[in-house]
């Protein structure tokens, strides 16, 4: 078992590295100048009122997407540099739910971090709207890396009792029911989940 978890592991670090490579070729989208334009047209605030009433739901991916730094970034590194970002905080936020969860240690909850992420990736529909088109990012992955550190966090509160810990569960919470409409749906049936279970 060990020789398999090792193998799918390199094929892992590879697969990250491949995908660092690729990110290095990004480029800004059609979407990404069209936050800009309308955050420079309106201003952030007219932006999130013209957006909030004529768009969707998504309003936390939304309001990210306003704060999208194309018209600033003339040498057109973000679209480099976001992706590795998002990657590397999936693998992180998964080790720190594996060591809270499972008392890992850090290298192994690392290296599973890295085998999550070999198969999330495996099974995605679309690599370049998932990782590499910025403002899909913001809608569809970001998201789930929130949802592991709501994750953690409910674990912390549980674990220490802090209020902090509560505090920014619920702001995740929050966060987390206003970026996109699937994970509102499961965030919604967790909590009625727990609603219940917490009444019996």
């Amino acid at each position: 078992m060990k020789k398999i978890q090792n193998i799918v592991l390199f094929l892992s670090v590879i697969l990250f590295i491949g995908l660092v490579y690729i990110s290095l070729f990004n480029v800004y989208q059609t979407d990404d100048y069209m936050a800009s334009y309308g955050t420079r047209e309106f201003g952030l605030l007219g932006n999130f009122i013209n957006t909030y009433m004529t768009w969707g739901g998504r309003y936390f991916g939304y309001t990210v997407n306003m704060l999208n730094p194309v018209s600033y970034d003339s040498s057109g590194i973000f679209p480099k540099v976001y992706p590795v970002f998002l990657m590397v905080s999936f693998i992180g936020v998964s080790a720190l739910n594996f060591k809270a969860y499972f008392r890992n240690s850090s290298k192994e909850s690392l290296k599973k971090g890295f085998i999550l992420f070999f198969f999330y990736t495996l099974l995605l529909i679309s690599i370049p709207e998932q990782y590499y088109w910025v403002t899909g990012s913001n809608i569809y992955f970001m998201p789930v890396i929130l949802s592991g550190l709501l994750l953690y966090s409910v674990k912390k509160n549980e674990d220490t009792g802090k209020t902090i810990w509560l505090f920014l569960s619920l702001l995740l919470i929050v966060l987390l029911m206003e970026s996109n409409e699937i994970l509102a749906l499961i965030l919604q049936g967790v909590l009625i989940v727990f609603c219940y279970r917490n009444q019996s």
